[in-house]
């Protein structure tokens, strides 16, 4: 059965859902990603590759369906103009993703999960090795970024991340639990509203891929409480024999 079948996740203000688990989601072979949500942001991602040398993300049957990342330039993209797609304005929003990675890929020094415009930015770096962190950069104040360093998330295991702003605080919960919050205003609005919307790599200047593999990946415009956060995770957890 596909995530967003189950009947236990949260599935109020769900705004995108894709997991290749599904095959109404995800065919193998595709290059096609089909949000499972019914809302009208966006109905289909594209698997790319950004670096000529590479491939696609590629699909493996790894717990009933997963998406693995070279870390040199397979990405999934999932909107080229937001701004034009009516995904601004998002005051308020969940990203959440389940990943494994064993380490930043070549030549990268940081490992992007989430580049929503350069505003919104989730990714694993080195610093320490194995961190990772959450940064919002709305148009009326600067990057603030906040960042769970209490394990190396660089071993190559099933980790549940949750990236949360209200508009006024960001909150990251890994594996069902908050593991750090501060204060971070945020408006609804990217400085970049036409940059893409990516999974798997952070927007930047210089582009830096994410290595390792992804399985569901959603997107809510609401704050996930702390009760549906563990909801989710505990939907799911069995899939990654947890």
């Amino acid at each position: 059965m596909g995530f967003y079948r189950g009947p236990s996740i949260v599935k109020s203000n769900l705004i995108m859902c894709f997991d290749a688990a599904n095959p109404s989601s995800y065919t193998s072979g595709s290059s096609t990603y089909t949000n499972l949500s019914r809302g009208n942001i966006v109905t289909t991602a594209t698997l790319t590759n950004q670096n000529s040398t590479v491939t696609i993300p590629q699909y493996s049957t790894e717990s009933l369906g997963i998406l693995n990342f070279n870390g040199t330039g397979s990405v999934i993209s999932v909107l080229s103009n937001p701004s034009a797609s009516g995904f601004w304005p998002i005051n308020q929003f969940s990203l959440e993703a389940w990943f494994k990675s064993p380490s930043l890929g070549l030549n990268q020094t940081l490992g992007g999960i989430f580049g929503f415009t350069y505003g919104i930015r989730c990714y694993l770096s080195n610093s320490p090795a194995g961190a990772i962190s959450f940064s919002i950069n709305s148009t009326t104040s600067s990057a603030v970024t906040i960042t769970d360093s209490s394990r190396n998330y660089f071993d190559n295991q099933w980790h549940y991340v949750v990236f949360i702003n209200n508009g006024l605080s960001s909150s990251l919960y890994v594996d069902g639990i908050l593991k750090t919050a501060a204060a971070a205003p945020w408006n609804g609005t990217s400085p970049w509203p036409t940059n893409n919307l990516n999974i798997g790599r952070d927007n930047n200047n210089v582009m830096y891929y994410f290595s390792g593999s992804m399985a569901p990946i959603k997107v809510y415009n609401k704050v996930l409480t702390a009760a549906e956060v563990q909801q989710n995770y505990l939907a799911v957890k069995g899939r990654f024999g947890l």
